[in-house]
């Protein structure tokens, strides 16, 4: 089984990679490649950074609550446990997708 941040890190890996191959042909303009550089640093600021006891048990948690709904429900795998003070949810879109799509996205939950 895959960890709760795989699925967010294969995603970043592949847009990063795909930025970097086009910036080194020239068709991604430097200032660009900075900006989604920059944009990639916000949404890491946004994930979770302890990983204890408690993110595991709820990560496992979240992901049985997935498979067991099936895809009925269609839970995304990048529901992810963000502790915080307050509880809440949040949704990240990635880099290279618009808000207002249907895309996927992280969803800490605090």
């Amino acid at each position: 089984m895959d960890g709760p941040l795989d699925a967010i890190g294969r995603k970043l890996s592949e847009f990063l990679s795909q930025s970097q191959a086009s910036f080194a042909a020239g068709c991604l303009h430097s200032d660009s490649f900075r900006d989604l550089c920059i944009e990639v640093g916000h949404l890491a600021e946004r994930l979770p950074t302890s990983f204890g006891d408690r993110f595991t048990f709820d990560s496992a948690l979240i992901q049985a609550i997935g498979e067991d709904w099936g895809s009925e429900v269609g839970l995304s795998r990048m529901v992810i446990p963000r502790h915080s003070s307050d509880w809440g949810h949040e949704r990240i879109f990635m880099p290279s997708e618009k808000a207002d799509s249907h895309s996927e996205c992280g969803d800490p939950l605090t």
